[in-house]
């Protein structure tokens, strides 16, 4: 078995003290294979956020995927967001343009999906997809194979009509046939997972594994959280793991079947 801790939406600038301390408690104690972060490192892409945030990663000691998200680009200094959009990030945090980890059962990948153009939107481009089906395309099965990215490829349960991440269709349609098993995400601040093939026309399966905020208080009808994934031979567990009561508590799990994706 493979254990994965999928957080996002840290927003360091807005979070609280208490719910980190037992957030990095939680992942060292936990000794994932694997932390994947996708986005919202930082509120508002202060200098001082980002070292907040640098800190806090250097105090898990484990693999990591960390990608931004489109608070992690200067929303003020105009200059900044188009011209070194993710200055910061690479000095802070990674200046990996697409971070990897790959072992004999599993290989993920982390890509950008922040635009300077947008506030809150997110986009893949054509160069991003076509060197994800490089590296997935050819590994053969049945190696579990993940995407990392900031914004949401499916909505909400209560919300139909979130917007999806751009170029999100192309997307799918072009990694149909690599055999991609998860995409880790964030930005809406929810916590769900459920099936690609429900959204997109002819998609194979692939299972949506969307993380809430997991540190700031930014929450969005819901508690704090993160995902703690169990990839085993035969399924897929999501937990989702809720902050209550001065801890994380084990809130729901939903099994995945592999025969299904």
């Amino acid at each position: 078995m493979k254990k994965i801790i999928h957080i996002s939406d840290l927003h360091f600038g807005t979070e609280e003290k208490k719910i980190v301390d037992a957030l990095v408690h939680d992942i060292n104690s936990a000794c994932p294979d694997l932390l994947i972060v996708s986005g919202d490192l930082t509120q508002r892409a202060k200098s001082e956020q980002y070292i907040a945030a640098a800190e806090f990663l250097e105090k898990i000691n484990f693999p990591q995927i960390v990608v931004p998200g489109n608070h992690d680009i200067s929303l003020w200094n105009i200059f900044r967001r188009f011209f070194r959009p993710l200055k910061k990030f690479r000095k802070y945090i990674s200046d990996e343009e697409f971070p990897i980890y790959k072992d004999e059962e599993m290989i993920i990948v982390g890509i950008n999906s922040a635009r300077s153009l947008t506030i809150k939107s997110g986009r893949i481009s054509i160069k991003q997809i076509e060197h994800l089906k490089n590296i997935f395309c050819g590994v053969p099965e049945p190696r579990f194979k993940g995407v990392v990215i900031h914004h949401n490829l499916i909505p909400s349960p209560e919300v139909k009509k979130h917007k999806m991440l751009g170029r999100s269709g192309l997307f799918i349609k072009e990694l149909n046939d690599c055999g991609i098993d998860m995409m880790f995400s964030g930005h809406l601040h929810k916590g769900y997972s459920g099936d690609v093939q429900k959204f997109y026309k002819d998609a194979n399966s692939i299972i949506a594994a969307q993380a809430g905020t997991a540190t700031s208080n930014r929450v969005r009808g819901e508690e704090n959280s993160y995902n703690l994934i169990e990839v085993k031979s035969e399924e897929t567990i999501i937990k989702i793991m809720r902050f209550k009561n001065e801890k994380y508590f084990l809130d729901t799990a939903k099994s995945f079947k592999r025969e299904n994706f």
